[in-house]
């Protein structure tokens, strides 16, 4: 059973292969990903990449396409390597991040021709899993409220292209997102505050 925890959907000022090709191929990654420096990103191989982050947190992501269907899914294992970026670079392959995983999500991604110079993107969340003794209740919640502030600055960065192209945005930047209940805190711990 697949548990889905959270849903977006937004446009960017971009055609459909212009959109697809630039997030595929990781060419706005560190526009939109917080944490990360000029060498962060590690790839694997085609499918396979580390993202070193600045707080310690290392995160392997396995990608798939279906470029016909412009369809992409990146599935996410982080690795908790320290506190800092110096700890996270000394991670360099894959079975480090899967000897001792943090936490695991599915991201999937669905671009759709929404005219010339706009893309719709989808995106989904799911499968959310931690691994660990000390599980931390709201990393859900915080998983997706940066998804929100990820699919703004993918907003902003496709905003920014159209404009050094000589193009003048058209849209506010807007994006309409929601979440699963149980990535927000547990009802009865609301009640108990509440009362």
């Amino acid at each position: 059973a697949h548990t889905e925890m959270y849903f977006a959907s937004f446009v960017v000022e971009a055609s459909l292969e212009q959109a697809f090709n630039a997030l595929v191929g990781h060419k706005l990654l560190f526009q939109y990903r917080k944490l990360l420096q000029k060498d962060s990103l590690l790839r694997l191989d085609e499918r396979r990449c580390l993202l070193r982050q600045e707080d310690g947190l290392v995160m392997l992501v396995i990608s798939r396409e279906k470029a016909d269907q412009h369809m992409w899914s990146t599935l996410s294992f982080s690795h908790r390597a320290g506190s800092s970026l110096a700890e996270a670079l000394q991670v360099t392959t894959d079975s480090q991040v899967l000897e001792t995983p943090f936490y695991k999500v599915l991201n999937e991604w669905q671009f759709l021709d929404h005219g010339p110079r706009h893309t719709v993107i989808k995106r989904r969340m799911r499968d959310f899993q931690q691994f660990g003794d000390e599980l931390l209740p709201d990393l859900a919640a915080q998983l997706t409220e940066e998804a929100d502030e990820e699919n703004q600055r993918i907003i902003k960065a496709f905003r920014n292209i159209a404009c050094e192209e000589g193009r003048k945005p058209e849209r506010p930047i807007t994006a309409m997102s929601t979440r699963a209940n149980y990535a927000m805190r547990q009802m009865p711990a609301i009640l108990d505050h509440a009362a």
